[in-house]
């Protein structure tokens, strides 16, 4: 997923984009208020961090969130499953879109172009 991300943004549309790998979810949460508590104790812990983190080379902002999920590891594992919703719902109040790759599947990148493509066209409308 790594090399799927850099060559994704290194194409022209995106070279204003950067990525960092495995960041602690509290370096990216700045405001608790919004969260309640097991959301708050989550998004706090030192080992639980994102995949991937996409930002705009410009400002630093954090843009998309990509995780990758083991197949066999989150589909037999409800502790797993529970963990990646409480990270979904961190990163939804916190207004930070998150895409998820499977290993079993196929398309990467164009579901990462896709999500790309989308947070351009969210931020376009918000200016």
């Amino acid at each position: 997923m790594n090399q799927v991300i850099e060559s994704t943004i290194d194409q022209p549309r995106f070279r204003s984009f950067r990525h960092v790998l495995h960041v602690p979810l509290y370096s990216i949460v700045n405001d608790y208020s919004q969260l309640d508590e097991t959301e708050t104790q989550f998004a706090k812990h030192p080992w639980v961090h994102v995949d991937f983190l996409i930002y705009n080379k410009l400002d630093k902002e954090p843009i998309l969130v990509v995780e990758v999920d083991g197949y066999r590891y989150h589909a037999e594992n409800k502790e797993q499953t529970k963990r990646d919703e409480i990270k979904d719902r961190v990163l939804y109040k916190i207004g930070l879109p998150i895409l998820r790759i499977r290993t079993n599947e196929s398309g990467e990148e164009s579901k990462l172009i896709e999500a790309l493509q989308k947070v351009i066209s969210d931020s376009a409308s918000l200016n």
